[in-house]
């Protein structure tokens, strides 16, 4: 009987051995549950984004300070990193909500730029490098 006055009051009890004294807070906290989902969702993009921009400050550094070849060959990441917003922001306007796994894309995109552009800083020490050791000396 007392659980009946207590569930018409709005609060629930679970059953068992004891059903007027365990009320039932696993059930009234759903909604926690996607604020903290959000949470996550929130500190996982903050996250890509700021790696993502981390990594993007290698190319951009290098084409600053390289010239000819090496500097084109900065923009590569870049203009791959361009290609990749335009087609998440066009997908993002013909489903309404974009791909679920923008924040991977760009994850991966970050690994791989990084991986390029310390792989095309070694290649150019490495012909630096020779250049000075068969350049004649005065």
């Amino acid at each position: 009987m007392l659980g009946e006055i207590a569930s018409r009051r709005g609060v629930r009890y679970l059953g068992g051995a004891l059903p007027s004294a365990i009320p039932c807070t696993v059930f009234a906290s759903a909604p926690a549950a996607n604020s903290s989902a959000l949470a996550w969702s929130v500190l996982i993009s903050v996250l890509v984004v700021a790696v993502s921009v981390g990594s993007a400050v290698l190319p951009l550094s290098a084409i600053k300070h390289w010239t000819g070849a090496w500097q084109k060959s900065a923009w590569l990441p870049m203009l791959i990193l361009l290609l990749w917003i335009v087609t998440l922001g066009l997908s993002a306007l013909g489903e309404g909500l974009g791909g679920r796994l923008w924040a991977l894309e760009l994850f991966i995109w970050s690994m791989l730029t990084m991986v390029y552009m310390v792989s095309a800083m070694t290649i150019k020490r490495i012909f630096e490098k020779k250049d000075q050791e068969t350049s004649p000396t005065d």
